[in-house]
């Protein structure tokens, strides 16, 4: 995925011309790659918030 998105982003700063669905495209990859990171981000403090309510203090 990331070369996809390089790919796409060469083309239009080199001048050419690019469909706004290959825009569409680059938006929807970096889109997930950051899901894909901040999600996980999230699920680890939810996991940590849990353990912390269950015993009731830090954990």
């Amino acid at each position: 995925m990331p070369d996809s998105i390089r790919f796409i982003g060469n083309c239009s700063s080199h001048k050419e011309q690019i469909a706004k669905n290959d825009l569409f495209d680059a938006f929807e990859f970096i889109k997930t790659v950051l899901d894909l990171i901040y999600d996980n981000e999230l699920n680890k403090i939810i996991s940590h918030a849990k353990k912390i309510n269950s015993h009731r203090k830090p954990a």
